[in-house]
């Protein structure tokens, strides 16, 4: 492999610069330039396909993944970068597939166990999505974990653990709005109407709060 060039070095160092500016179509072109100097500039093409993903353009941000991962094979941030974006795509087992390398790699990152998680619940796969769920919780607490158990748990019709999740939530986290707006269909599918509509009350007591901040800011 040749040595990498000042000036692809440069014009990667300007991709970035654009891209933290959210000029990601500048951006995709310096990057291009960067390549044409150095074929084998891996973070060159692992940045620009982020900023292919950050325009939406998908299949574009894969090819950057795919020839990314041909030339370093073990870059762990690749993977569940293409992950993202099959998931995006909702190429479920893909993404799955993507995250289980991710986390071969990386096996105590919480993120990725969560993330894979949400790839197994869209898949339909509930019993696989408590697992990854448990095993990011048990690395590292984090209240969307804890909201997502509860929702697998709740479409498994496991209202025992999807309660005590969420009551852990609301708990821990009085104005997690979604939290209630979930466990009020937990109440309605066990027929207690009351908690249920006690919980779409406060729910959107908590979303129209969110509104009146957000416009107050604008």
């Amino acid at each position: 492999m040749e040595p990498l060039s000042p000036e692809a070095f440069h014009y990667r160092e300007l991709g970035d610069d654009c891209f933290q500016a959210g000029n990601y179509t500048a951006a995709v072109g310096h990057y291009d330039q960067a390549i044409q100097l150095a074929p084998h500039y891996v973070l060159a093409y692992e940045n620009r396909g982020l900023a292919y993903y950050q325009l939406g353009q998908y299949e574009r941000a894969i090819e950057n993944y795919d020839a990314c991962l041909t030339l370093s094979g073990d870059r762990g941030s690749v993977y569940w970068r293409r992950a993202l974006v099959h998931g995006k795509c909702r190429r479920y087992g893909q993404a799955i597939a993507d995250y289980s390398v991710a986390i071969q790699l990386d096996p105590a990152n919480a993120w990725l166990h969560y993330a894979r998680g949400k790839s197994y619940f869209n898949n339909g796969d509930y019993r696989m999505a408590i697992a990854d769920y448990c095993r990011s919780l048990e690395l590292e607490a984090n209240p969307f974990a804890y909201y997502s158990r509860a929702r697998a748990y709740a479409a498994m019709h496991a209202y025992d653990g999807a309660l005590s999740d969420f009551n852990k939530l609301v708990q821990s986290h009085p104005e997690f709005a979604l939290a209630y707006q979930e466990r009020a269909k937990v109440y309605a599918a066990l027929g207690m109407s009351e908690l249920a509509e006690a919980d779409e009350k406060t729910a959107r007591e908590l979303l129209g709060n969110q509104v009146e901040r957000t416009a107050a800011k604008s």
